[in-house]
């Protein structure tokens, strides 16, 4: 049906729960159903979201099992909004969840996007450090030394280096075997005589 989509093979963590997310679960847009022009009047009644189907396109809405969801028109405004059947408020999208359309805050669910890169932590503290010391992207790479008197300088790679530490704890590896994957292993030494 018109008006009714989301995104199901978005790639989750394996961490964050993927119930919480806003992309899996089926989303009733007002402005494809104004479009198609199936707002008309005080209310409107939508199907009830099918979990099943993962939040994708559904060409045709379940036999009998609809939802009623009041609808406000406003002067200055040509599309409608959708009064959240739980909480009353405004909004442009509902989303299904436990059988139900709510609004996002009601069904507790939040954007991917707000997650993406957020696994390791202080890994975007240690790439913005990074680009601020115009050093290399990569971590634990090889800071060029400046003189003693550029103390901000120093305070940013100190601090950089302690996040790194912490960083190598938290993936369960210490900095040399990161090293060692990284620039491979010391160079065979010439025996002494």
């Amino acid at each position: 049906m018109t008006g009714f989509s989301g995104l199901a093979d978005r790639p989750q963590n394996d961490h964050l729960d993927a119930e919480r997310f806003v992309e899996n679960h089926p989303v009733a847009n007002v402005f494809e159903l104004y479009r198609a022009g199936l707002l008309v009047g005080e209310a409107v009644e939508l199907p009830e979201p099918d979990e099943t189907d993962g939040g994708g396109r559904r060409p045709v809405p379940p036999a009998g099992k609809f939802q009623t969801v009041r609808i406000t028109w406003e002067p200055a405004q040509a599309p409608p909004m959708f009064l959240c059947p739980s909480c009353g408020s405004r909004r442009y999208k509902l989303h299904g969840t436990e059988g139900r359309w709510w609004c996002r805050k009601c069904a507790n669910l939040d954007f991917w996007s707000r997650h993406k890169g957020r696994t390791v932590p202080g890994l975007s503290r240690a790439r913005w450090l990074r680009r601020r010391l115009g050093a290399s992207a990569e971590l634990f790479s090889r800071i060029e030394p400046r003189s003693r008197h550029h103390r901000r300088y120093w305070r940013l790679v100190i601090e950089l280096r302690q996040l790194e530490a912490r960083i190598a704890v938290y993936l369960g590896a210490n900095i040399n075997s990161v090293l060692e994957r990284r620039y491979g292993p010391d160079p065979p030494r010439r025996p002494r005589r």
